[in-house]
């Protein structure tokens, strides 16, 4: 799978075909992702954290958490 993030506040999910198989609707512009099965953490405009459960074990992509509050945009994970 690949994940990809864009300007229109979602992050995409793609096969191995090409084919667009899920819609994150992230709210805000993502600056970086990281994945740990079974997490996806993106990291957004909005200064925060977010942690989804990933498809690549069989997830949803559904919100697990969130971490926010820092003083600047988060530059590492």
């Amino acid at each position: 799978l690949v994940y990809s993030g864009s300007r229109d506040e979602t992050v995409r999910v793609w096969n191995d075909r090409g084919d667009c198989i899920s819609v994150i609707k992230l709210g805000a512009v993502a600056f970086g992702m990281e994945l740990e099965a079974p997490y996806l953490y993106i990291r957004d405009a909005n200064k925060r954290v977010c942690i989804f459960e990933s498809t690549v074990k069989g997830g949803s992509n559904k919100q697990v958490g969130v971490a926010d509050g820092s003083a600047g945009n988060v530059r590492h994970m």
